[in-house]
């Protein structure tokens, strides 16, 4: 449905009068960290994500339309970010759901909720790939004191091994002499 892109393009502009055009009077949003419920409280959020996200491009992919009717309409997608942030190029995406509702003819979003991407499993590879290299060092450590107790145990072995063939030799030089 076109309303989506009209939606997209106002947050595009960063100027929330434009977004302002296609919100419903009761719209609500479900941020990962905040809830809105009045257009003044949407305009601060949406302004202070503009003000630390500099030229920030928006956008809604793998769009999903759970309902379409005539009245109503509910969509989910991949929302997807970029701009910069400090100066410093950075970029993300997460999940959306928009609710949009036709009223005197015209398409208005009357909720929007954004969440984190799901990442667990990329976060236990992660982990499993920062650790790696913990475990090698414990492991070389490991190997080097066994190492080092197997050659001093094999050294004790070896003496005590030696000073037996040595007194048994002292044992044999004494008794050939005594005959």
């Amino acid at each position: 449905m076109e309303i989506l892109n009209t939606y997209i393009a106002a947050t595009n502009t960063h100027n929330f009068e434009e977004v302002q055009k296609v919100l419903h009077k009761d719209a609500v949003y479900f941020f990962s960290d905040q809830t809105c419920t009045t257009h003044q409280a949407i305009q601060t959020y949406f302004e202070n994500a503009w003000t630390i996200v500099k030229d920030e491009n928006y956008e809604a992919r793998n769009v999903y339309w759970l309902h379409q009717g005539e009245t109503s309409a509910t969509c989910i997608y991949t929302y997807f970010y970029e701009g910069y942030i400090n100066g410093e190029y950075s970029s993300g995406e997460g999940r959306a759901t928009n609710v949009f509702v036709k009223e005197e003819g015209r398409w208005l979003l009357i909720h929007e909720h954004l969440s984190n991407k799901i990442v667990k499993e990329e976060k236990y590879i992660n982990t499993i790939i920062a650790i790696i290299p913990l475990i090698l060092f414990f492991a070389f450590w490991i190997f080097i004191i066994w190492f080092v107790i197997t050659l001093v145990h094999s050294s004790k072995e070896r003496n005590e091994l030696l000073k037996e063939i040595s007194r048994k030799l002292d044992n044999l030089q004494n008794t050939n002499k005594l005959d």
